[in-house]
């Protein structure tokens, strides 16, 4: 099982400060979701967020930092990821 925790979102705005919003804890029984796109795309479907732009990989493991577009707003995710038996 795979839990992603500590949730954050805000939308990119050149000329405001984000407002950082937290969203519930994920748990996904399928651990074949090992892959930081694959898990970028279910938290996207979970939450209804819209479109994947794109997903950091110059991050560490147990990051998941991504940006997507939902309603002509671009907005980013970052969220910590573990696997727990």
């Amino acid at each position: 099982m795979i839990k992603i925790t500590k949730i954050t979102q805000h939308f990119i705005h050149h000329h405001i400060a984000p407002k950082n919003t937290s969203l519930d804890d994920l748990f996904v029984s399928n651990t074949d979701l090992k892959d930081k796109k694959a898990l970028a795309a279910y938290v996207i479907e979970t939450y209804s967020l819209g479109q994947l732009i794109s997903v950091k990989f110059n991050v560490a493991d147990h990051i998941l930092d991504f940006t997507y577009r939902h309603n002509e707003q671009t907005g980013r995710i970052v969220a910590e990821v573990a696997i727990v038996d």
